[in-house]
């Protein structure tokens, strides 16, 4: 997403909404950070990953990617938006075809407070 689009408005764009507090849901990426060691047909580029994980959000409108981290040995992506069973729906598909790594998971947030519910899921498979 361009500059401008981030400036006037697309769906699912934090700076396009005036309550920000609506977005209180969250799920992250959770991968390991040493890529050599994914099977093979993993995605190699996690530049890429992040660019169809991006593309159907902003399709959807589901939420936005609002962060990256590198938090020991892994890798995560953050993603905000209204509901994180949307945002999951938005971007399995995105995830499906690959095989991933063990130690791979998404953390879906429902809400922003520390007793927020929260729901882990695996994502190795075989792809």
């Amino acid at each position: 997403m361009g500059f401008f689009s981030k400036l006037f408005g697309k769906p699912g764009n934090p700076w396009r909404d005036d309550d920000a507090s609506e977005h209180a849901h969250s799920v992250m990426l959770s991968f390991p950070d040493d890529v050599s060691r994914w099977p093979d047909g993993a995605p190699r580029d996690l530049l890429e990953l992040d660019d169809l994980l991006e593309a159907a959000l902003e399709k959807s409108g589901a939420g936005w990617i609002d962060g990256h981290a590198v938090d020991g040995d892994s890798i995560e992506i953050l993603i905000l938006g209204k509901d994180a069973d949307t945002i999951w729906d938005a971007i399995a598909p995105v995830l499906e075809p690959y095989p991933l790594p063990k130690n791979a998971f998404v953390l879906k947030r429902y809400g922003e407070n520390d007793d927020a519910r929260e729901e882990r899921i695996d994502l190795h498979w075989e792809g």
